[in-house]
């Protein structure tokens, strides 16, 4: 079982938020303050170890409303999804569920003589959740109260264990729900509210039940926040996965232990007896009359001896966890969770939330945390949902990653959206591990190889002297990254994805990409058919030009030729693929060196290595960038970047322009 669907309303920086999760890892990525924290702690709300509708934990406060607008609820829905042939964990259910109400009529009941119980059947009613009324149907479910006379429910008794109400009533279910509410009552006090739901498949209607003690049962949970605290991730309490994993382990040498204390108890009992004597003697006694102060050193009760236990690490220096780095703490607690849910729950599945594990690690660290992660998703059995800054958490070849790119949008508040590595073209894009910048960005450059580092210089030198008010750092000032392909056959591939993810990307293509590259750009992409006519007839004018292999606009002999692909070179300049804009140069990156960059070209050689080493070298002030570069094409990207974008030319009107080129050219002969 894994959570399969999150969503939010009105909750801390969000509005409204619909996230799709996927078995194994899920990796949520954006800039800081975007959100993705509180994404981690919605889930944590409902799928914690805390009951979230207890009065007495502190999970909602007043400054936890969107804005804060206590007029409207917080909601937060986390849906499980359960794989058919997959079974659940009922042990756990029986010794840890009391039952539950569900919506219905109530129709037999029979008396269990086993567990001494009454077992309760009946007939549940079924509710409707539909996506265009969502947040109202689910007001509506939490709205039915069981306590209102008109309300008819049954129970559904887990004591009642021989007859096994559990495997009846979850019996071919494969979606289970939690709808979770909070609202500011006028005494300032918070009311919360949960219902469980669950049904056969997603063209089900809901069974509702008033309640929900079956959560850890089905994904057993734990969160980590950025900030670890050891004594809170790692609580011992008769309800956290930590507590039962050493109650398990305590239990089965309970004799030897209580003994064990009970020595120690007797010794610490004669050591402090003085002292104990001395303290509670009438004339120096620190407590308050007819009390008496002891010192012990082990618990009494059979409860409390697991409740001793600490963690020490020896790292070359035995000490507490408590005491040791983040990276240390973050590895001990990942690894007795996958232990726990491994060996001791035996429950079908678990869910390990974690935030930013790349805090105070070094790239080696960063990469063991990861392939702990790795190794506790189990092959999908397990799910991992982490947020991170880190391309060693993104980076990956031979798993499927389901990225979730949050933003902060000023109007809506976090937003969100998906998408996933799942075949061998798109995981090429995640095995650069300065690829995984780009998920960051508010807006993409895309170049073939060694433009990268020619146009990063340039944008200095346009910050600086060509529009000062930018400033020479404006690419990271405006979070725009510059993302090299690896040759024009691989475009497509980044701004598909870039596309899915909404974010604008720039195409800074080679003049024979026109010839060589369109044509597969726009269909790879697949963009709209109106905009792939408009392409194609652009190619038809151009195409005679294709036989002869031009590589930059100046190969062109006629003038009347050249003059036409420049206007060619303007209109697709014009047209907008998604979040997509294609920038033709009038040539290869060649095309642009100055004679003084060629001078320095002895002896170098390699498309990518040249530009390295230009740059490189841009040392001393007499020497900038544009004294090697012909700089107006590059500037002129620069400027469609950071105007506000154009609106896209008709493809109607391109083709008008297309028609009398081509009336031109037809009368030229």
């Amino acid at each position: 079982m894994y959570l399969s669907k999150l969503r939010i309303q009105n909750y801390r920086s969000i509005d409204e938020l619909d996230i799709i999760f996927e078995k194994g890892k899920n990796v949520i990525i954006g800039r800081n303050n975007s959100g993705k924290s509180n994404i981690l702690k919605a889930i944590d709300i409902v799928l914690g170890e805390s009951f979230p509708a207890y009065h007495k934990t502190q999970n909602i406060a007043e400054n936890d409303f969107y804005k804060g607008n206590t007029d409207k609820p917080i909601y937060i829905y986390c849906e499980l999804r359960c794989d058919r042939d997959e079974e659940l964990n009922y042990e756990e259910m029986y010794k840890n569920c009391y039952g539950f109400f569900l919506h219905g009529n109530y129709q037999n009941s029979q008396y269990d003589h086993e567990y001494g119980v009454k077992y309760i059947t009946g007939k549940a009613n079924q509710h409707i959740i539909q996506d265009p009324m969502f947040w109202h149907d689910i007001e509506k479910i939490i709205s039915i109260n069981k306590d209102d006379p008109e309300v008819h429910s049954y129970y559904i008794n887990g004591k009642a264990r021989s007859y096994k109400p559990y495997e009846e009533e979850f019996r071919e279910k494969e979606y289970f729900a939690f709808a979770f509410k909070a609202t500011l009552e006028q005494d300032k006090k918070i009311k919360k509210e949960i219902r469980f739901l669950y049904r056969e498949n997603e063209n089900s209607k809901w069974y509702l039940s008033f309640t929900a003690p079956i959560r850890t049962e089905f994904l057993q949970s734990a969160i980590i926040p950025a900030f670890r605290d050891p004594s809170q991730q790692l609580r011992i309490a008769n309800y956290t996965w930590y507590g039962k994993l050493l109650r398990h382990f305590s239990a089965q040498k309970y004799d030897e232990l209580k003994n064990a204390f009970k020595a120690v108890k007797d010794v610490a009992h004669e050591v402090f007896s003085p002292l104990v004597k001395d303290i509670n003697d009438k004339h120096t006694c620190i407590a308050f009359p007819e009390t008496s102060i002891s010192f012990e050193c082990a618990p009494d009760s059979k409860d409390d001896i697991h409740k001793n236990v600490m963690i020490y690490v020896d790292d070359g220096f035995n000490s507490l966890l408590n005491d040791k780095g983040a990276g240390i703490q973050s590895a001990v607690i990942i690894g007795l969770f996958n232990y726990y849910t491994r060996y001791i729950s035996h429950s079908g599945s678990s869910l390990l939330g974690i935030e930013e594990p790349e805090l105070y690690l070094h790239p080696h660290g960063r990469r063991v945390i990861s392939y702990r992660l790795d190794d506790f998703v189990d092959g999908g059995k397990n799910q991992v949902i982490l947020t991170t800054h880190s391309s060693e958490f993104i980076t990956s070849a031979h798993e499927n990653v389901n990225l979730v790119v949050v933003k902060n949008d000023k109007e809506l508040g976090t937003t969100a959206v998906n998408t996933r590595f799942d075949n061998p073209k798109e995981k090429q894009i995640l095995v650069k591990i300065e690829n995984s910048e780009m998920f960051f960005a508010d807006k993409v450059i895309l170049v073939e190889g060694g433009e990268k580092y020619i146009l990063e210089s340039l944008a200095k030198h346009y910050g600086t002297i060509i529009k000062p008010d930018l400033g020479e750092n404006w690419l990271n000032d405006c979070n725009i990254s510059i993302i090299a392909v690896s040759g024009k056959t691989e475009f497509w591939k980044y701004a598909k994805k870039l596309n899915e993810l909404a974010i604008d990307n720039y195409i800074a293509a080679d003049f024979d990409f026109l010839f060589n590259g369109l044509n597969a750009f726009v269909n790879e992409i697949d963009a709209d058919p109106k905009v792939k006519e408009g392409v194609d007839k652009l190619k038809n004018i151009i195409g005679y030009q294709n036989e002869d292999n031009k590589k930059n606009i100046d190969d062109i002999e006629n003038p009347i030729n050249r003059e036409h692909v420049s206007s060619v070179i303007h209109w697709i300049k014009r047209f907008k693929f998604t979040n997509t804009r294609l920038y033709v140069l009038r040539g290869d990156l060649e095309y642009y060196y100055k004679t003084k960059a060629r001078e320095q070209f002895n002896g170098i050689k390699g498309k990518e290595m040249r530009p390295i080493y230009l740059v490189s070298n841009l040392i001393d002030e007499e020497t900038t960038i544009i004294d090697l570069i012909e700089s107006d094409d590059y500037f002129g990207l620069f400027e469609m970047i950071l105007s506000s974008d154009p609106e896209t030319e008709e493809v109607k009107h391109c083709e008008l322009n297309q028609k009398k080129n081509c009336q031109r050219f037809n009368g030229d002969g």
